[in-house]
């Protein structure tokens, strides 16, 4: 359908020698899932000309010579779409291609000639391809004509014998099935860390209004980016309860960034901060010229680092997923990192978490649990003293 759609829009195209392409996740899946249903769709072309090697192919219109490519939109290979200019572009797969391809990439490349761009792949939790679909459908609903977008469940379309779907749900996981056959949003991504417990967390009600409660200590779990994201999650801790009230995220800033979040926070909100919980490289890492650890920088800009020693990324995984049944979460004010926590799964390649954009709130996370489970928060079993002396640079200048 996708492949049939874009060689009618290139066809009827009134600008001059139009171009189209059709992107997967990778090359060889481009080759794999839409080369044959390109040849097929346009061998009946007067002068078509076929490039097997680069997947490309091209055939006279009356505007001129139309071009359409198979392309990879991985991160490497989506910079080589830079520079082109397209009429109509496809998205196969839309979850597996990295969130920047469209509106980095793809989207200025349409933008001269007003082109048009369809989404299509299969549903693998609340991403970027179900974000997407949600704003079609609103448009769809507000009567935009430039919007469109179409559901089809095994259940709906009859491709597949009653038997057959029965057989496929007998030998697939639940959330597989769900996810592939029913077109399941809300089905558990394969392969994620916390998705079943945030799903119970969601049944529970423990996911909705959790307010700040002035007469409690606000306490902070950072993952500092060196060249990534550094994401902060803001909690409290009651009766047995851990409770998630706000969370933040930035990239490309320096320490007294956060520093102004935390006292904005305070300034807006009015909270009174307890613990900030930090990962054991905030004591080793050097930065720039200065030779400071990260620590140093941050007592000097007036906040208290509580840093937890190293721990295996899988103990970690372990302690999170053991503290998230008494862990209440803000809906809205939390979105985005409940959304990450849902969305941190495993690399099938290596069996290691994933790195990528939902990894940071997740390493976040995984501090704040370690802390909590290993006493460096103000509500676990015990606190740790000070195993030293404070070192700060320049102390005699400190009155």
């Amino acid at each position: 359908m996708a492949i049939q759609h874009l060689v009618k829009r290139i066809i009827e195209t009134p600008h001059p020698n139009p171009q189209g392409c059709y992107i997967c996740p990778t090359f060889s899946q481009a080759e794999r899932v839409a080369w044959s249903y390109l040849k097929e769709a346009t061998e009946v072309m007067p002068g078509v000309k076929y490039n097997s090697a680069k997947l490309r192919c091209e055939f006279p219109v009356p505007t001129g010579k139309a071009t359409i490519y198979l392309l990879s939109g991985s991160n490497e290979s989506s910079e080589q779409i830079r520079g082109l200019y397209l009429d109509i572009c496809v998205l196969d797969e839309v979850a597996d291609i990295p969130a920047k391809v469209f509106p980095q990439i793809i989207r200025p490349a349409l933008a001269d000639r007003r082109g048009s761009c369809v989404w299509i792949g299969t549903p693998k939790s609340e991403d970027a391809f179900k974000d997407i679909y949600d704003k079609a459908r609103a448009k769809m609903d507000e009567g935009d004509p430039d919007w469109y977008a179409c559901m089809f469940p095994v259940t709906e379309t009859g491709v597949l014998s009653e038997q057959e779907v029965n057989e496929l749900r007998e030998q697939m996981s639940d959330s597989e099935f769900r996810a592939e056959l029913l077109c399941d949003w809300g089905a558990a991504i394969t392969g994620a860390y916390y998705a079943d417990a945030l799903e119970r967390a969601e049944a529970d009600g423990r996911i909705g209004q959790v307010s700040h409660d002035e007469t409690l200590l606000v306490h902070t779990s950072f993952d500092l980016g060196v060249r990534d994201k550094t994401s902060i999650w803001f909690w409290q801790e009651h009766a047995g309860q851990v409770r998630l009230i706000d969370c933040y995220q930035a990239s490309g800033e320096g320490l007294a960034h956060y520093v102004n979040v935390l006292q904005q926070r305070s300034f807006d909100h009015n909270y009174s901060y307890g613990d900030h919980i930090f990962p054991h490289d905030t004591d080793t890492r050097v930065l720039g010229e200065t030779a400071q650890r990260r620590s140093d920088i941050l007592r000097t800009l007036g906040i208290m680092p509580t840093v937890i020693p190293v721990r295996k990324v899988a103990e970690g995984i372990e302690f999170v997923r053991k503290i998230l049944p008494i862990c209440w979460f803000d809906k809205e004010k939390c979105a985005e990192g409940i959304k990450a926590l849902k969305m941190y799964r495993v690399k099938e390649s290596s069996g290691l978490p994933l790195h990528d954009e939902y990894s940071h709130f997740s390493d976040s996370f995984r501090y704040l649990a370690t802390g909590y489970r290993e006493g460096f928060s103000e509500g676990s079993a015990y606190r740790k003293k000070w195993g030293s002396e404070l070192d700060y640079p320049n102390s005699h200048a400190i009155v």
